[in-house]
């Protein structure tokens, strides 16, 4: 299995939701024209926790039933397992393949190793991956958690007590004048200018500021940056800092 499996978390509709998408996808050469077939599995859980989500005794049979379909889908199919879903008392696996042709039939001795669970399933033309980028893929800001979430472990991992320190953040835009109006914003929240430079037709944004680097601060630092840098036709590129021993 590819090793760009990223989780985070979001809403759907008013339901707390947790999402897990293989992001090898997002690059076009292994988005082959034949897997034009979207898959989907959802299974009623059987003892959700009081936000809809799987409890840790439920998991491992559910990791079993992935496996399950994982190895029938590909083989049946051509089918491969790009994004997992759980919110309001379900689990949503979800394939792209070949074809969805018989899966009425082709599926139930799979499904009927697993009887005391209820089962939705079926699959629908999709050549242009719409359910892929459009329902499973991050938003900005949260594809930006996903990024700070590792980064945050990587410091935990060293000992790191994410105390306050200067942490520096890179901005990339398209025109001049949306780096200076980010710039002027920035400026104006107590950052520190570091760099203005071009690279690549790019117009290069650094600046630094004192911020502690637990993931809820950092989140609350980055969520904004990410938003401001597409709101003026740029990119935010992330964080970085020194590792603070205890």
């Amino acid at each position: 299995m590819s090793n760009q499996w990223e989780s985070y978390f979001t809403r759907v509709g008013e339901n707390l939701a947790s999402v897990r998408i293989d992001l090898t996808f997002t690059n076009p050469e292994f988005r082959p024209d034949f897997l034009n077939t979207l898959l989907y599995v959802w299974v009623k859980l059987q003892a959700p926790n009081e936000n809809g989500l799987t409890t840790d005794e439920e998991a491992q049979r559910l990791l079993v039933m992935e496996d399950k379909l994982i190895e029938f889908l590909g083989a049946e199919y051509g089918g491969v397992p790009v994004g997992v879903v759980t919110t309001d008392g379900r689990r949503e696996f979800y394939f792209y393949g070949e074809s969805g042709d018989d899966l009425h039939n082709e599926l139930k001795p799979v499904l009927g190793e697993f009887p005391d669970y209820a089962f939705q399933f079926g699959h629908k033309s999709d050549p242009q991956w719409e359910h892929y980028f459009g329902f499973l893929f991050p938003s900005p800001t949260e594809f930006q958690w996903m990024q700070d979430v590792k980064i945050v472990t990587q410091l935990e991992e060293q000992g790191d007590p994410l105390t306050p320190r200067p942490v520096q953040h890179w901005l990339y835009f398209r025109t001049a004048e949306g780096r200076e109006a980010v710039k002027n914003q920035l400026a104006a929240q107590g950052f520190t200018i570091e760099e203005e430079s071009e690279h690549e037709q790019a117009f290069v944004l650094s600046v630094t500021r004192i911020d502690a680097v637990d993931l809820g601060s950092i989140h609350n630092v980055t969520a904004p940056l990410t938003m401001l840098a597409l709101e003026n036709d740029g990119e935010y590129d992330g964080w970085e800092t020194m590792v603070v021993q205890k």
